[in-house]
């Protein structure tokens, strides 16, 4: 990955870098270069959803994760995002349908955990798992990857939250 890369693929490498680094600002504006470039591609969409869930930009995230799903209806790290910017919103009917999509297709997927934690603490059904995200950390966290989670040779994204161990 060379890091003055050019065009489409430099916009989506240093939006991914900079989200991976905390550096807001610079991957919205990457990834928005990115959806100037290219903007029939998810994955440009998904990271600009990202970015604007980083900033505390709800509106603007809902908006990219749906064009991210819209182009790429089985984008599960999408609809983990959506469901993370419909939260934001306080929109939480929303958000429970963004994380049940999620499982309907990929039960087993690297977000279900943090999927099912979140449909049940939005339904008010939470009993404190074992394992709980963070409520105080509202950081973008690259998921594990995997592959049911994002097309072929697209960077999966930030989980909606750390996943810490008691």
């Amino acid at each position: 990955a060379d890091p003055g890369a050019a065009g489409f693929e430099g916009s989506i490498q240093r939006g991914n870098r900079a989200l991976k680094s905390g550096k807001k600002q610079r991957a919205l504006e990457a990834f928005s270069a990115a959806v100037r470039e290219n903007p029939g591609s998810a994955e440009a969409h998904r990271g600009l959803g990202w970015s604007y869930v980083s900033l505390g930009l709800s509106s603007g995230a809902v908006r990219s994760f749906k064009a991210a799903i819209r182009l790429n209806p089985r984008y599960g790290d999408a609809y983990i995002g959506l469901g993370k910017a419909y939260r934001m919103a306080g929109n939480k009917a929303a958000a429970v349908k963004a994380y049940e999509r999620y499982l309907a297709m990929y039960p087993s997927g690297p977000s279900a955990y943090t999927a099912r934690y979140q449909v049940e603490t939005l339904k008010g059904k939470s009993k404190a798992p074992s394992k709980a995200p963070s409520p105080s950390d509202k950081s973008a966290v690259p998921s594990g990857g995997g592959s049911n989670s994002a097309p072929p040779g697209a960077t999966v994204g930030p989980l909606p939250d750390k996943v810490k161990k008691k």
